[in-house]
């Protein structure tokens, strides 16, 4: 097995049920890949789920959602992609479940339940104060009331998605035990979703702890020993220098997902100016030589225009239509802004893993073409 077999792959990112409908129709349709030479295909949350947040609220870290099929055809679906050369990574949320999980189920109901502490409660909303309050139109703080117990839960997203308490060794275990039941049926590896902020602490914002980092690098160990050759994809938002600590010295995720770099990518297929694009891609250097930048043009979470500096680039790329289009779109070419970069160009910068060198970026804007 090519155990950095990552460095150079080619990740195409989809929703089952959007893209083919189920895990038998994804089967059917694993020679679209192979023609496209994409050698990683990335499965967005596939498990049981209430669908709050696209699947991100998780009820069952074992099961396949019915709609999408039986474990069976998950199965059938890891084989066949494996008989044709393609990797298969899939979503692994570890921060927080669905509000309807057993284990939260268990632990909201009484304060003595031996799962209480699986999550994080609080008899008030004083803590983690300085935490980010994502979805602030739906809740004005995380710590949401939790009625039979009288007292809050904690959750860094959507009420109906409580957090785990990493604290806790049995959380530790529990989580690990999901990982090795896939990495068991053949996935290749795991994109980490919402995992800056698994250990909160007082009197920090909560982003990117010291014991964070020691999880990551204790899951990276344990792949590393059980799974050689697992690929561990980390979402962490943040610009370049505060992304990069989430490979730590080669020895917590192999890829980290470049958001500040996507969005100016993005904007320059809309004003043709890469200076932005390379003052990016200049603050991503210093990454350890076995790790690389998950570089895309847009995935599921789209843009965050936090990361434009320039108002006049925000204007301009609104102006130039929904920047929501889907990795299917952005290969077939139909749904894209009429400025764009040229179909080499687009697949490279979408889906490669990169490693910043002591060179300004290749591209120049003679390669920016007109599609017509």
């Amino acid at each position: 097995m090519d155990s950095a077999w990552w460095i150079n792959s080619v990740i195409y990112e989809l929703y089952v049920d959007r893209f083919a409908g189920n895990f038998a129709g994804l089967t059917d349709k694993l020679d679209y890949f192979t023609y496209l030479g994409i050698n990683t295909i990335w499965l967005l949350p596939h498990y049981p789920s209430p669908l709050v947040d696209d699947g991100y609220d998780i009820s069952d870290y074992r099961g396949i959602r019915p709609d999408l099929g039986s474990m069976d055809d998950f199965d059938r679906f890891i084989a066949a992609a494996r008989s044709k050369g393609l990797k298969v990574i899939i979503d692994l949320v570890l921060n927080h479940t669905s509000d309807a999980h057993p284990w939260f189920v268990e632990s909201r109901s009484s304060r003595d339940n031996p799962r209480r502490d699986w999550y994080l409660w609080s008899d008030n909303q004083n803590r983690f104060s300085g935490a980010f309050v994502h979805f602030a139109d739906q809740k004005g703080s995380n710590w949401i009331y939790n009625e039979p117990t009288g007292d809050y839960y904690y959750a860094s997203f959507y009420p109906q998605q409580p957090d785990l308490n990493w604290d806790n060794p049995d959380v530790r275990q529990a989580m690990f035990d999901v990982a090795d039941y896939w990495l068991d049926k053949g996935v290749s590896g795991f994109r980490l979703d919402a995992v800056a902020r698994l250990v909160k602490r007082d009197g920090t914002n909560c982003y990117a702890l010291p014991e964070t980092h020691e999880i990551l690098k204790r899951l990276r160990a344990h792949v590393d020993a059980k799974y050689p050759g697992t690929v561990l994809l980390a979402e962490t938002g943040g610009w370049p220098g505060e992304a990069r600590t989430f490979f730590g010295s080669g020895d917590e995720c192999h890829l980290v997902l470049n958001f500040p770099l996507a969005v100016e990518l993005l904007s320059a297929v809309t004003t043709r100016d890469l200076s932005r694009v390379n003052a990016v891609w200049d603050q991503s250097g210093g990454i350890p030589d076995t790790c690389r930048w998950g570089v895309f043009l847009t995935n599921h979470d789209s843009v965050d225009l936090f990361f434009l500096s320039n108002e006049d680039q925000k204007r301009q790329l609104s102006a130039a239509g929904n920047p929501n289009f889907c990795l299917t779109a952005a290969l077939s070419m139909p749904s894209l802004p009429k400025r764009s970069v040229s179909i080499p160009l687009l697949i490279k910068l979408i889906f490669s893993a990169l490693k910043p060198r002591s060179t300004k970026c290749s591209w120049t804007a003679a390669e920016f073409t007109t599609i017509a």
